[in-house]
């Protein structure tokens, strides 16, 4: 479930910002991350989250560089996908 200004945030500027280098657009998605490895309750791996986020930023990076990530309106969605198969791939 989505909260707060996750609603209105413009994920797909957030990622075209990341890769211009945008240190906000950084911390905006590494937040979205953060709040997605919460929602899931990943306590028992509190100690990987910041590995788990780079590995995330890695991933979307190198998809939309890639053009992966069709339809611009599905950035969010890509961003949860991503991370969740990471967080998953950890347990």
């Amino acid at each position: 479930m989505r909260r707060g200004s996750t609603l209105t945030e413009d994920w797909a500027a957030a990622v075209d910002r990341l890769l211009e280098g945008d240190r906000v657009a950084c911390l905006q998605i590494s937040r979205l991350v953060t709040g997605f490895l919460v929602e899931w309750r990943a306590w028992e791996f509190r100690d990987e989250w910041s590995d788990l986020v780079q590995e995330v930023l890695i991933v979307v990076v190198t998809s939309a560089r890639e053009g992966k990530i069709k339809n611009r309106d599905a950035s969010y969605g890509f961003i949860r996908a991503v991370a969740h198969h990471k967080f998953v791939d950890r347990l």
